[in-house]
């Protein structure tokens, strides 16, 4: 018994258990693991008059209010700010945006600004209005004629929803960010499947030999 491996006074059954107990702790340190993965610190983009970077908007200061929009290249809003004191300020995560450019109320957008993780960047606007398709008609003067009112055909029915105003974006869903965000969150359950996997052939190897 002196020299006898300790491994060999296991029966099938219980070297069997003690696999599976391996497998399962081993699961649960990974999950953990990427569970607890902090994400990773937001880009800050800001601007202030007062110190030469303010939002003008059509050549003129943007008045307080007025929201800028941080679009990412898919073309998806993934940050918002609102112009206070002729100040901004938004924030913007790595894993939302590669590059970035900003709009003010719909305007013409700016040119790319890259995204880095815990970077500052102070942003100067100066951004026009997209030009208008047609101007309105003024009718408050106009008479109406009821005669033609009555013989005129109902207008069509537009079955199409309108499109969404570019200062009405899509803001990205919350999440817990860092290795658990976007392709990291769908690879996690394809990793553990992989692990307990060969921790079982392992299992059953180890079984055999004990039984040989």
């Amino acid at each position: 018994m002196a020299g006898r491996s300790p491994w060999r006074v296991l029966t099938p059954m219980s070297a069997l258990a003690l696999v599976l107990a391996l497998a399962a702790l081993t699961v649960a340190i990974v999950a953990s693991a990427f569970a607890q993965a902090p994400p990773s610190p937001p880009h800050k983009f800001w601007g202030s008059a007062d110190v030469g970077s303010g939002a003008a908007l059509n050549g003129a200061p943007a008045p307080d209010g007025t929201v800028v929009t941080a679009w990412n290249a898919d073309g998806a809003a993934v940050a918002q700010a609102t112009i206070s004191l002729g100040s901004w300020s938004l924030d913007v995560r790595p894993d939302d945006a590669d590059s970035v450019v900003f709009t003010i109320n719909g305007s013409l957008p700016s040119a790319a600004f890259e995204v880095q993780s815990a970077g500052s960047t102070q942003v100067a606007l100066d951004l026009d209005s997209p030009p208008a398709e047609e101007a309105p008609i003024d009718t408050a003067d106009a008479t109406p004629d009821e005669s033609a009112a009555d013989d005129a055909a109902p207008d069509a029915v537009d079955d199409e929803e309108p499109a969404a105003a570019p200062d009405s974006p899509r803001l990205p869903e919350a999440g817990s960010g860092g290795l658990l965000d976007r392709a990291g969150a769908r690879s996690v359950p394809v990793l553990i499947f992989a692990i307990s996997l060969l921790v079982g052939i392992g299992g059953v190897i180890a079984v055999r030999r004990l039984r040989a």
